[in-house]
């Protein structure tokens, strides 16, 4: 029984030393999205917001969070819809450093967006259709890779796939999916 209590503590010192040398780090992040809704033609945007980290160093594992000003136009019908949003991704991260100079990261989770462009969805269709509407609140899934150099500047790539339709027009459903990406300066 004392074996199996000092096993424990040993544990839980151990696991608490881990937690108490994690790091937190904040910055920038920008970068280019692509959006890819089906029988629309995609339009380059960008994303630009500060982002929050925090990794255990010994283990590798990590969240990070970023709160983005995002802007991805869809080109359709000869008239163009802007779509602008404040996205919230929130992500689980797995880091393997291979010293002080580099490490490759692979991270998942989920993004939330609230659209802030206006009418701009309305403008655009609901003269031409009465069938179009846009959806203020989208959730998604974020799935990523990338590469951290010099402890301080991140590039990566991914993909995010929408949980549910991001607008409707004609009757049809849409789904906007995106792929990002993105630079960032970690102080």
């Amino acid at each position: 029984m004392k074996n199996i209590f000092r096993t424990l503590a040993l544990a839980a010192f151990l696991f608490i030393s881990a937690a108490a040398s994690a790091q937190l780090s904040y910055g920038v992040q920008g970068g280019l999205n692509l959006t890819n809704p089906k029988n629309f033609s995609s339009k380059t945007g960008w994303f630009i917001g500060p982002e929050l980290q925090f990794t255990i160093p010994v283990i590798g594992l990590g969240i990070n969070g970023s709160i983005l000003y995002s802007k991805a136009d869809i080109e359709a019908s000869n008239s163009t819809i802007k779509q602008e949003y404040i996205d919230i991704p929130l992500n689980l991260r797995y880091s393997l450093g291979f010293s002080s100079l580099a490490a490759v990261f692979v991270q998942a989770g989920p993004q939330f967006s609230w659209d802030i462009s206006g009418n701009s969805f309305a403008d655009a269709y609901n003269s031409v259709s009465e069938g179009s509407s846009n959806k203020n609140f989208k959730s998604s899934l974020n799935i990523g890779a990338g590469v951290k150099l010099l402890s301080h500047f991140e590039v990566s790539g991914g993909y995010n796939w929408a949980l549910g339709n991001s607008f409707k027009l004609n009757d049809v459903k849409v789904k906007n999916n995106m792929w990002k990406v993105s630079v960032a300066y970690l102080f």
